[in-house]
């Protein structure tokens, strides 16, 4: 799960600067699991519009879409439901053929 137990916790703003800078430095150079469970779970409380990309590449993991959809729902609702769709739509519900056609 990539909550913690101190998520509810209030932040002062000297920490969120510290979660901020540790947030961009997950981004530039996390590539374990852990670091992109930690990267979703500061861009989730501490996430600015510029960090949507940051966030819709590691939800198209199944292990990490519904927190990473959760944390983009607040950032950029369209993005969010793009990521939730290309990981839980099937494959014929977004082929050309499955359009209707009114030609």
């Amino acid at each position: 799960m990539v909550r913690s137990p101190v998520d509810g916790l209030p932040l002062l703003a000297e920490q969120a600067d510290v979660a901020r800078t540790l947030r961009r430095r997950l981004v530039r150079t996390g590539t374990t699991a852990a670091a992109g469970t930690a990267r979703i779970a500061l861009l989730d409380r501490l996430g600015e519009p510029e960090d949507v990309p940051y966030l819709s590449v590691p939800g198209l993991l199944r292990a990490l879409t519904g927190p990473a959809v959760n944390a983009l729902d607040v950032l950029d609702r369209r993005s969010a439901a793009a990521v939730w769709l290309a990981v839980y739509a099937r494959r014929d519900e977004l082929s050309h053929s499955s359009v209707p056609c009114d030609r």
